[in-house]
């Protein structure tokens, strides 16, 4: 972080510091204050760079990209060179690691979708066996909605001809 300090003296020789205040970093909520500020931080970053490129004489690249994909690039002396130069020096010097680390990366990546798909299977296999479990309670309460009045009926005759035999 930078903070700018500016001292002034007042007619009683007391010093006065004033400076930036500290922006709290987390997501800015309207999309025009977030526009604005992305577009003031992107050149900021850029500008960055290429004094960070001419003093110190490197060679550098920025690359962005904005929410809805719009791609925002800076390099010194140009983006594809420096893209091109890191991976010739990376494939130069320890290209089987890369490919290695890109296979294992790959693997790994396979494994994960297997797993979604088993999840997502054991997931359906629940998802059937949970709507034949209600199927068989829904019939089970039609079975008895259509027995009820029939035993409704059976212990009124039970009533019935209980009553007619104490009588």
């Amino acid at each position: 972080m930078v903070v700018l300090v500016s001292i002034h003296r007042s007619d009683t020789s007391e010093l006065k510091i004033m400076g930036r205040k500290r922006v709290e970093i987390k997501k800015i909520g309207d999309k025009a204050r977030r526009q604005t500020t992305f577009t003031k931080r992107r050149d900021g970053l850029f500008k960055k760079m290429a004094d960070l490129c001419k003093m110190c004489e490197v060679e550098g690249a920025i690359i962005t990209f904005t929410e809805v994909g719009n791609i925002f690039a800076f390099g010194n002396p140009s983006v594809d060179h420096v893209i091109q130069q890191y991976v010739d020096k990376t494939s130069d010097s320890n290209g089987a690691q890369i490919d290695d680390n890109n296979e294992k990366r790959e693997e790994e990546e396979e494994e994960e979708k297997e797993k979604e798909k088993e999840a997502r299977g054991e997931l359906g296999d629940k998802h059937v066996e949970i709507l034949a479990r209600l199927e068989a309670v829904k019939n089970t309460g039609e079975m008895v909605d259509e027995a009820l009045p029939m035993v409704e009926s059976f212990l009124l005759q039970e009533r019935v001809n209980g009553f007619t035999e104490s009588s």
